[in-house]
């Protein structure tokens, strides 16, 4: 009776809810990168290949840095053949007059990735504003927007000064503006003169201000039709928009890449996302946001017709996306109560005492089948999850998750957490920290399966305590180790390169790579003559800054260098040398690659390099010759240290 129950669930739980009405459709990716971003744009699913493609960003006032740069965008604007589109700005700054603007436009390195065409250079033009409009019966845009039948509206998600926050809706409206339309729009309608604009925006009620962006923004949306698409990043989130030439640090951290053919729904989506993320980090987003009544402009875009506030957020991650509503302390609750009638196909079974030492809350086990494949049943109350713990074997072993009922999370260290709902399966291999357990305000039971092995056994670790828990369930991904490779490799396909990247693939670390400013010969033989000395010297190699790392955001490093002459290389001496500060209370380790030689002096005049800066732990050099045939001696090694306490 017990295999008829267990194999009918496993048919059943697969089953796909819908949600009610229909929702659109908005893409997550945690990845924000050129690759990233050219997912996000292939999700929606829009070819605009083949047309002439006006690609909308900021191109940011001088002095300002958080704009979207040509590094992130070029990819994907080239792989258009798009041009890059913008409007000059109507208050005093270094965008202002189209001379200035395009020494900007320089400055910022966007001339380098495609043309530039400023939309109002010699002509604005003027749309209708949806029908329910109550503020603009017209929008003043760009008269070049009109020369183009494909759209990328790309936006940098962050906050403004006046609006709140700046998204897909102020991109459309303020930005695809032409001057006088932007002062159309701040005055709701009371002037297009430049010269009259700020004393009539100080006569305009906030809302008015609001509701006219979203009515311009239609406009905007209702010209374009089915020929755009609608992307967000959300990273450099500071308070301040880009258009601000000395904006306010960023607080928040960053989020991801979304994309939508609903620029409502994408802009309600972001906002819901700043409201879920930490609250002391968000705070003073969330307070200009609410201050400058930023959110009304979803309203009233929803009202006017074109796009909806209610959205589905779909994880291009291959995990679930990120929680649109933060979970607080007060949520969780620990008191027992009836599950409702029918809640499971499988028994909520007995208290599970034999293990409560390693649980907080209150679980319960139902014994599916101990034959062939073990598998069990393990429901948790709300807020109950288990101690970080490690399934061991020799050979194979490791367990399987199937969410039955309710609603969990399962997190490995140093990952995000992934959440859990009927139907999704977790396989989890020997050796992988981890725990899981349910919702704060959940029920949550699984099917936990044992996988065949040799010699296995389970090490139970720490518990997860309540703000390590709050900040895994709340998508902010603080919870253990956050993990950087960081490494010098000589040869494109060299081993140093393949142990960092299988390293960095199995702890799920951010990899990046050290690259000399004056690189060395390709030639292996010019190659020596070149570092012997500066080795056997114990020299540094000056080297470029490495794009997008900040140490700050790491708890441990991975070093990896080749093994020259028995010391490291000199490109990552210089790395060390140079960021002893940003390593500080840091886990580091080294891993080498050789031809023979083993550890040497490498292990050691690392750790002498990095003195007290940091916690190293200790080494591991892997014989270039046997490297590739060896991948499971460099994912234990990097399984090991990073679970060390």
């Amino acid at each position: 009776m017990k295999k008829a129950l267990f194999f009918s669930t496993l048919m059943g739980i697969l089953t796909a809810f819908a949600g009610d009405g229909e929702p659109s459709n908005v893409y997550f990716t945690h990845d924000i990168s050129p690759n990233g971003l050219m997912k996000a744009y292939k999700a929606l699913n829009r070819p605009l290949e083949g047309k002439k493609v006006a690609v909308k960003i900021s191109t940011g006032e001088a002095g300002n840095n958080h704009y979207l740069h040509p590094e992130l965008i070029g990819d994907l604007v080239q792989s258009l053949k798009g041009d890059i589109v913008e409007c000059n700005t109507a208050y005093a700054g270094s965008r202002m007059k189209t001379k200035d603007h395009r020494e900007t436009i320089e400055d910022h390195g966007f001339n380098a990735i495609a043309k530039v065409v400023i939309m109002d250079e010699f002509e604005e033009t003027e749309i209708p504003t949806p029908k329910g409009s109550v503020h603009l019966k017209s929008d003043l845009i760009g008269a070049a927007l009109k020369n183009y039948d494909g759209f990328v509206i790309l936006n940098h998600f962050k906050g403004h000064q006046m609006g709140g926050f700046g998204g897909a809706l102020k991109n459309l409206s303020i930005g695809c503006g032409s001057s006088r339309g932007k002062s159309r729009i701040h005055t709701a309608g009371r002037t297009d003169d430049l010269d009259k604009m700020w004393a009539k925006i100080a006569e305009t009620p906030q809302a008015d201000f609001i509701e006219s962006m979203a009515e311009a923004a239609g406009a905007v949306v209702d010209f374009m039709g089915d020929r755009a698409v609608y992307i967000s990043v959300m990273n450099n989130i500071s308070i301040d928009c880009d258009c601000n030439g000395h904006p306010a640090k960023p607080e928040m951290a960053d989020v991801g890449i979304l994309a939508s053919l609903d620029p409502v729904a994408l802009d309600k989506a972001c906002v819901d996302l700043v409201y879920a993320s930490d609250p002391e980090k968000s705070a003073s987003l969330r307070e200009r946001m609410e201050k400058q009544l930023g959110p009304h402009i979803l309203d009233h875009a929803e009202k006017l017709g074109y796009g909806k506030k209610t959205y589905k957020l779909i994880s291009l991650d291959g995990t679930n996306p990120p929680s649109t509503k933060r979970v607080d302390i007060n949520d969780m609750k620990y008191d027992p109560k009836d599950l409702p009638e029918n809640w499971s196909p499988i028994p909520v079974g007995e208290p599970n005492d034999a293990y409560a030492q390693y649980f907080t809350g209150k679980s319960y086990l139902y014994s599916l089948t101990k034959e062939q494949v073990p598998a069990f049943g393990v429901t948790f109350e709300p807020a109950c999850r288990n101690n970080w713990h490690i399934h061991k074997a020799k050979t194979g072993g490791g367990q399987i998750l199937i969410c039955t009922a309710g609603r969990g999370f399962y997190q490995e260290w140093g990952k995000p957490a992934v959440e859990m709902t009927p139907g999704i399966t977790v396989n989890i291999p020997a050796g992988v920290k981890h725990w899981h357990g349910a919702a704060p305000d959940s029920w949550f039971q699984h099917i936990a399966l044992e996988v065949p092995g040799t010699e296995q056994s389970n090490e139970w670790l720490e518990p997860v305590d309540d703000e390590a828990y709050l900040k895994a369930v709340n998508g902010e991904n603080e919870t253990g180790s956050k993990t950087a490779v960081i490494y010098f490799s000589w040869s494109p396909d060299g081993n140093t390169r393949f142990a960092a990247e299988t390293i960095a693939k199995k702890v799920g670390a951010d990899l990046f790579e050290i690259t000399p400013e004056k690189p060395y010969s390709t030639d292996f033989k010019a190659c020596c003559d070149e570092a012997n000395p500066e080795c056997y010297g114990k020299k540094t190699r000056a080297v470029k800054p490495i794009e997008g790392l900040d140490l700050s955001k790491y708890d441990f490093v991975f070093f990896g260098t080749p093994n020259w002459w028995g010391t490291m290389a000199p490109p990552l001496r210089t790395f060390v040398k140079e960021n002893l500060d940003a390593l500080k209370g840091k886990k580091v380790c080294l891993f080498q690659t050789h031809g023979g030689g083993g550890m040497q002096r490498v292990g050691e005049e690392f750790e002498e390099e990095i003195g007290d800066a940091a916690t190293v732990l200790p080494p591991k050099a892997f014989t270039g010759a046997t490297i590739r045939e060896n991948v499971q001696a460099l994912e234990e090694f990097a399984t090991e240290r990073t679970n060390t306490k």
